[in-house]
């Protein structure tokens, strides 16, 4: 599995068991050595061993635990489609994966419930972004974030132009080149044969494109991160008429991506996003400077805790290099802090901010100093 969305976040956090093992792991140079992927998870089940033995559990209730995840280990062509990081989670009734576009520390956690704080950074206000590559002969989906790219396996989504109108007529009458264009060095489709670029043939691009549509919102779900386009000019008005995802970027990407890596479309990409992202923290940091001292915000950690459990809070601040341990009680609607983590403690900063993201609020981890009101949390509520 490849996309993480807030339901499946949801069920990692709710699910309770005896042992639940949380395992993170580095994948970047897998994708190009597998063996150093497959080392780096026979260690990691082997410190989950040591933990589960720990947790009183036996040889076999171990080894029958643990197996799903053992069968990658030899499996070659499971680490030749990694990403930059791979997140496993098993317990009695649970074996989930997860490759991911973040290079994960090496991280081993067997506890009463899945440690899950590693993924958060997908969550946040400038964490996810996908790139919709369209050329000629196929279409890919690559997931970024800020520092990362990689390629998504599409499920049901035609990925190609002749699959998907059986076009035989068509293709004689159209054939996409790619020439240079003068002016601004980008690429251009040129049209070859009978009526080329007339209506019938952008009539045959946009019913294609509407199938593509409709099987990448069939496959994102209620996921809402920015989708943006790269492909040759000529394409762009023609999917997004076609398009009918919410957050499809106005601005794309020009040129054939067949002619640019991966990392190319990334530098790219980010260029056109990270001003969006940066505007929408200064409006969100505005509008808590504006509320201030009302009761629509609060920076008192006392406070936004609960609020974030029970759903009230729209956007959160919070900085990512602080811990504040405490105990939250849903009972009597309280967050006790303290003094130092202990048995019963948990990290209340993460605690808010997961349950923000659980609850469809859009969290804002940044660093120290950059909380609006001077605190390490801050909230604007929804009422």
């Amino acid at each position: 599995m490849d996309l993480l969305t807030r339901d499946e976040l949801r069920n990692l956090i709710e699910k309770e068991s005896k042992c639940s093992v949380s395992i993170y792991i580095p994948t970047v140079q897998a994708r190009i050595d597998a063996k150093q992927g497959q080392v780096k998870l026979k260690n990691a089940l082997r410190e989950a061993e040591n933990h589960l033995k720990d947790y009183g559990l036996k040889e076999k209730e171990i080894k029958e635990l643990l197996s799903p995840a053992g069968k990658f280990v030899e499996d070659t062509n499971f680490w030749l489609k990694h990403t930059d990081g791979l997140a496993i989670f098993i317990s009695d009734n649970t074996f989930d994966y997860y490759r991911l576009p973040i290079e994960f520390n090496e991280t081993v956690v067997v506890s009463d419930k899945f440690h899950i704080k590693p993924l958060l950074p997908l969550f946040t206000g400038d964490g996810l972004f996908y790139i919709l590559a369209v050329s000629q002969n196929n279409i890919r989906l690559l997931q970024g974030t800020r520092d990362s790219i990689s390629e998504l396996d599409l499920e049901n989504v035609t990925t190609s132009l002749k699959e998907a109108l059986k076009y035989d007529e068509f293709e004689k009458q159209l054939q996409f080149n790619t020439a240079g264009n003068r002016n601004n060095g980008s690429d251009s489709v040129v049209y070859h044969g009978n009526g080329a670029g007339d209506q019938d043939e952008k009539n045959q691009l946009l019913r294609y494109f509407q199938q593509v549509d409709k099987g990448l919102r069939d496959f994102f779900g209620d996921e809402n991160y920015p989708l943006v386009f790269a492909g040759v000019d000529y394409l762009f008005p023609i999917y997004k008429e076609a398009n009918h995802y919410n957050n499809f970027i106005e601005r794309n990407i020009s040129g054939n991506p067949e002619h640019k890596t991966d990392k190319e479309l990334h530098k790219e990409a980010w260029k056109i996003l990270e001003p969006i992202f940066k505007n929408e923290q200064r409006e969100a940091q505005g509008q808590f400077k504006e509320l201030e001292d009302t009761e629509k915000t609060s920076k008192n950690i006392r406070e936004v805790v609960p609020a974030a459990y029970f759903q009230k809070v729209d956007t959160l601040f919070v900085s990512v290099s602080d811990k504040v341990w405490g105990e939250f009680h849903p009972k009597f609607n309280q967050a006790n802090i303290h003094d130092e983590e202990g048995d019963n403690s948990d990290e209340l900063l993460n605690f808010a901010a997961v349950h923000t993201i659980l609850n469809g609020g859009k969290v804002y981890a940044v660093n120290f100093g950059q909380v609006p009101g001077g605190e390490k949390i801050a909230a604007i509520y929804r009422y």
